[in-house]
């Protein structure tokens, strides 16, 4: 519920500043009304009636002072809008190549270590050791595969996070001295076991983790200068 009033808030932050200001306007011109403030400029009084050949001479008035003061007031509003708006976009863009540049290394790790536990498991020394020699290289590429994924996680959305942690719970099941028959399964599950890793190498896209973490509104940003 406070999530949802805090949201409201900031969606609407905009209008409930018009609405404070049409209050205030609003409130003012009763005032006027009501109590006659003559130094304001805002009333109907329109001075004494006056004699052929006389010149009426008004004290200035609020109206008159602001009249005076809205054009440089409204360009140095206008002129601090505009500079904070354009510091904003820089700022956001600077944040995105930041996290795009550091997404682009975790996808680079996280491939290569995907390929190396595959290559441990399928065709290199995991293809013939059993008993705690398999668990020692399960673990090994259990390692590959966690390693740059512990780095970056908080830069990750939920579904490259949920696909990790798919492989990860895969590989750990055989890490404690596992029986030769569960060996045996493991490796007949080896086209299985390399569809789940290029799945995941088509979700480990930079353009489509930063979408997902709605960090960029669409999935084809390409950084500046490339």
């Amino acid at each position: 519920m406070v999530r949802l009033r805090l949201w409201w808030l900031k969606i609407n932050k905009p209008l409930l500043i018009i609405l404070a200001l049409l209050v205030v306007v609003v409130s003012f011109s009763l005032a006027v009304y009501w109590f006659g403030w003559d130094w304001t400029g805002f009333n109907r009084d329109i001075g004494p009636q006056l004699k052929p050949n006389e010149q009426y001479r008004p004290e200035k008035t609020l109206w008159d002072w602001m009249q005076l003061l809205l054009v440089p007031i409204m360009l140095a509003i206008g002129g601090f809008w505009l500079n904070s708006k354009l510091q904003k976009t820089i700022e956001d863009q600077k944040f995105v190549q930041s996290q795009y540049a550091s997404i682009v290394t975790y996808v680079q790790e996280q491939h290569v270590g995907l390929v190396t536990a595959y290559i441990r498991l399928f065709e290199g020394e995991g293809t013939t050791v059993t008993g705690e020699a398999f668990a020692k290289i399960a673990f090994k590429a259990d390692n590959d595969v966690m390693r740059p994924f512990r780095k970056y996680q908080p830069l990750l959305d939920k579904q490259t996070i949920d696909k990790i942690y798919y492989i990860h719970n895969i590989l750990a099941q055989f890490q404690d001295n596992p029986s030769p028959d569960a060996i045996e399964g493991f490796r007949s599950w080896k086209a299985e076991f390399y569809n789940e890793i290029s799945d995941a190498r088509d979700i480990l896209q930079p353009e489509l983790i930063l979408y997902r973490k709605g960090i960029i509104g669409r999935a084809s940003y390409k950084p500046q200068g490339d």
